[in-house]
């Protein structure tokens, strides 16, 4: 995900079933998300979750 540029969604929980989704900033990226909960998307970048976790 991060080599290609694209986010992920904080709220997901099932990676298996994420879709892209259009982000409203410019330039045009991708976020991928599970779309199964109702509150607001938080897209982070993979390679700081990483780096969080190490």
């Amino acid at each position: 995900m991060s080599a290609r540029g694209l986010l992920f969604c904080r709220r997901s929980q099932i990676r298996e079933i994420m879709r892209p989704v259009w982000l409203p900033v410019e330039p045009r990226r991708l976020g991928l998300c599970d779309g199964l909960h109702r509150d607001d998307h938080e897209f982070v970048d993979p390679a700081a979750v990483a780096a969080d976790r190490s």
